[in-house]
């Protein structure tokens, strides 16, 4: 269904004005060539050659415009200096061969069948798509969890379902499931009612943490990672500021040390088709992040006391 949603969006985007004016172009070239040969070499009679190819000029300018007027599903730049790329994608993100970036809750709940997690959930669908069971789910999650310090012990008062231990926003929990690598991201906080939500501080605070918790827990994988905080978590931002800060905070984490070649955000089709994104402008804030981000957020040399200033 999503792939019929994206190819419909792509027939609806398209440009006829693009394919019209690559195609004048495209005939505008051939007529100052055929100018040029007549004014220059008539003796020689070129121009007649040039003007005998018209069909290979009209053929370039359809293809150059299909290219132009089909609306771009992808865009990737790379970091200065370095090897790291970093690509906005629309499509599933259960597709890509990547380890995937899953955003999670404080307490690391997992229970589908009484909607502590809904199924439409990215959460929900990669449990459902790659996990056996919950009760295996959970012991991954327990023993990947081993050593991390607690927040709380909720009471069955505060929160009258679901696991009581619970953990700091951005705690990672790495597992490995039916040879699928994935990263449980604590994103959100359940209320009472099985409600999860975010504030907007609080997010930004956590990103750093996440790529800390990658970093340090990683397999240097390239990373698969949804619009973090634009659907159940309930965060009041919109999904190219999510996409704007979690790209800012990527490009923070690796001027502090590399630890994936790849970040791949996948836009979901009914977000493309709702127009929440514009690839085009995402692209335009891409390119500049990936060339000033970097130097913007080194950290600053420190002076030694003592040292000599020439």
């Amino acid at each position: 269904m999503e792939k019929l949603l994206l190819i419909y969006q792509c027939i609806k985007q398209f440009s006829f004005l693009e394919l019209i004016k690559s195609i004048l172009q495209a005939f505008g070239i051939l007529w100052l060539l055929v100018g040029i040969t007549s004014f220059f070499f008539e003796k020689y009679g070129w121009s007649d050659t040039i003007r005998s190819y018209w069909w290979l000029f009209f053929t370039l300018g359809i293809i150059w415009g299909l290219h132009r007027a089909c609306p771009k599903v992808s865009v990737r730049e790379r970091i200065l200096d370095t090897d790291v790329d970093i690509e906005v994608r629309i499509g599933n993100m259960f597709s890509l061969p990547y380890a995937f970036i899953i955003g999670s809750n404080t307490t690391f709940d997992t229970t589908i069948e009484d909607n502590t997690i809904s199924s439409k959930s990215v959460q929900g669908q990669f449990t459902k798509k790659f996990c056996s069971s919950i009760n295996l789910l959970d012991k991954l999650l327990e023993d990947s969890l081993s050593g991390v310090p607690i927040k709380a012990i909720k009471n069955k008062t505060e929160k009258p379902f679901g696991k009581l231990k619970e953990y700091d926003l951005g705690t990672v929990a790495p597992i490995e499931i039916n040879g699928k690598k994935a990263y449980f991201v604590a994103i959100a906080i359940f209320n009472q009612h099985k409600v999860a939500s975010v504030e907007r501080e609080d997010f930004l605070d956590l990103l750093p943490k996440m790529w800390d918790g990658i970093r340090n827990k990683g397999g240097f994988e390239p990373l698969c990672c949804p619009i973090l905080g634009s659907g159940f978590s309930r965060l009041n931002m919109t999904r190219e500021e999510l996409i704007h800060e979690i790209i800012k905070s990527f490009i923070a984490a690796t001027s502090e040390a590399k630890f994936s070649e790849r970040l791949v955000l996948v836009v979901t089709p009914s977000d493309f088709s709702a127009g929440h994104i514009n690839l085009k402008e995402i692209k335009k804030f891409l390119e500049y992040e990936c060339i000033y981000g970097r130097s913007l957020t080194k950290p600053k040399i420190k002076e030694e006391i003592g040292t000599a200033i020439l």
